[in-house]
């Protein structure tokens, strides 16, 4: 059962174009990477996933289908949660939407706390967000997610102010979450983050999906040249593709036809005027008139 499904969607900021012609499904109990520089329209796309376009005055089109019950754990930890208010006051508004008994949720609260590993539940709650580390903050953001008992689990840049020792235990901690039957949708970065957690990867550069499929294959074997650029700029033993553009590119900004055409090997007249559509190979999907 798909819990997202997305056609042609376009996303407009007043007259500038974020989003183009992307096309998205998230199915239950799955995992989906999504990956992408700074500017990739990653977190446009989780926040229109959510609900939150409306509040970031985004203007979309095309058919969204989402279903209820999609958590989303928020890229900057330090904004997330209010400094004034202790962990319990914060986390109680979670359950207090679904209605529940005072005792009830308190004890959802605990039970989620405990869930992610935080088992000294009665000192954590009565903290304030400055008295926590980093990591015990990611946590209780995952925890608020797991009281909704969301069917998806939206985690936007999960590791990105943690040290490198956390941040595995973070991934660790979604994993399981994942193979309790909760979908995860990973916004990030860094191809190592989808080494990690594997499922699906979906592309994504400057407001367009250029490639998809599973995270294994489109590691060990790029289709497309903007997925081996990425690939390139974070140094890996063993790597079998090229090595001699280690060194990363300023990508040019392009008015028309595919933007990443001027850094491109493979580049010929035809990519100027126009872009190319998503093509399907073996279970993947290419967006490239020369693959």
């Amino acid at each position: 059962m798909e819990i997202v499904h997305i056609e042609d969607l376009c996303a407009y900021y007043g007259e500038k174009a974020v989003l183009h012609h992307i096309d998205l499904t998230v199915k239950e109990k799955e995992i989906l990477n999504i990956i992408g520089e700074s500017g990739a329209g990653k977190s446009t796309l989780a926040h229109i996933m959510i609900g939150l376009h409306k509040v970031y005055g985004l203007e979309v089109k095309g058919n969204i289908n989402v279903q209820k019950h999609i958590a989303l754990v928020p890229q900057n930890i330090g904004e997330s949660l209010d400094p004034v208010f202790t962990i319990y006051k914060q986390m109680k508004e979670v359950p207090a939407l679904r209605k529940l008994s005072k005792d009830e949720a308190k004890r959802k609260i605990e039970k989620s706390l405990i869930a992610v590993g935080l088992e000294d539940t009665k000192r954590i709650l009565k903290n304030y967000p400055h008295n926590l580390s980093g990591g015990m903050k990611q946590r209780i953001l995952i925890a608020m997610a797991i009281i909704m008992e969301s069917k998806l689990i939206i985690a936007d840049e999960p590791t990105s102010s943690l040290d490198i020792t956390i941040s595995a235990q973070i991934l660790r901690l979604l994993k399981k979450i994942n193979k309790q039957g909760v979908a995860l949708t990973l916004i990030t970065h860094d191809f190592n983050v989808v080494k990690l957690m594997q499922g699906r990867v979906i592309v994504m550069h400057r407001g367009m999906i250029v490639e998809e499929g599973n995270a294994k294959e489109v590691i060990d074997d790029p289709l497309h040249p903007y997925t081996a650029y990425l690939l390139n700029a974070v140094p890996k033993e063993n790597m079998h593709y090229r090595k001699d553009h280690l060194q990363v590119k300023e990508i040019p900004h392009i008015i028309k036809g595919c933007p990443y055409q001027n850094i491109c090997e493979k580049r010929r007249e035809k990519c100027s005027r126009g872009f190319p559509s998503l093509k399907v190979i073996d279970m993947r999907k290419v967006r490239c008139f020369y693959v």
